[in-house]
């Protein structure tokens, strides 16, 4: 509610012009017909005069941090998050593949023994998001079932963190996330939405031309890989924890005057 009509128009001239942006297009065209409506519908914006953005990198965390924070919500939620690097560090297609193995599909490792087996969760889910322009974070992530511990649920997530730490991925449990992991990125690539919204993000990230390194670099993961990048940074000291715990009815009414 501070933000002013000044502050938006600064925003907008600091981030929003040519010198920030860059145009991606797929389908069916042919370039002599479409360089020129883009030069028409774009080529008249101004330069900016903003200045360089800086880049400020994190400063390594050395500890686990928690918050705790509670607003109305049917069920508790836990989200963790580590510190990992982006696509230009090897170890993100290894943390894409972990990603994988803890969450795609109904098969996964947590699905399995949370949802499925022990039900303290309603769903659970691992992400690596690799293509962001800095590091990034691995996050675990669930819903707890009706009447299931907080502490018992957190507690699993970390075991299933911790075998991959201590025991090697089985040769056919890795080779079908592998298949898993291609066909969705195949599959992805039907929708020319997609395949732009790829270029884009590969563009900003090491160049679009790199996105052909994707696949092979993904059939290159070996289970001491895994065991490796599970030891560096799904730690204690890498992590951030945030916990979501519902309101309750007393919390939640007006205190009556």
């Amino acid at each position: 509610e501070r933000f002013t009509l000044e502050d938006v128009k600064a925003h907008h001239r600091f981030f929003y012009h040519p010198a920030n942006a860059f145009l991606v297009i797929a389908g069916d065209f042919r370039k002599d017909e479409v360089l020129p409506k883009i030069e028409k519908a774009f080529g008249s914006i101004p330069k900016s005069d903003a200045p360089n953005q800086r880049r400020n990198a994190e400063t390594l965390q050395t500890g686990e941090r928690r918050i705790i924070v509670k607003r109305e919500a049917e069920l508790p939620y836990l989200l963790i998050g580590y510190h990992v690097p982006n696509l230009t560090d090897q170890d993100s297609y290894v943390l894409d593949v972990i990603a994988a193995l803890l969450s795609q599909g109904k098969s996964s490792r947590l699905y399995q023994k949370l949802v499925w087996k022990k039900k303290l969760v309603l769903e659970a889910d691992a992400e690596n998001s690799l293509l962001s322009k800095d590091s990034n974070l691995f996050y675990l992530s669930s819903e707890l079932a009706p009447g299931k511990e907080m502490g018992e649920v957190e507690q699993a997530l970390y075991d299933e963190t911790e075998i991959l730490q201590k025991e090697p991925v089985a040769t056919r449990e890795l080779e079908k996330v592998k298949r898993q992991i291609e066909a969705a990125f195949i599959f992805g690539q039907d929708s020319i939405f997609f395949q732009a919204m790829l270029l884009g993000q590969y563009e900003i990230v090491t160049g679009w031309g790199t996105i052909d390194n994707y696949l092979p670099s993904i059939q290159k993961v070996t289970p001491e890989d895994i065991q490796r990048v599970a030891r560096k940074y799904l730690t204690q000291d890498n992590r951030t924890v945030g916990i979501l715990t519902p309101l309750q009815q007393r919390e939640r009414e007006p205190v009556q005057p």
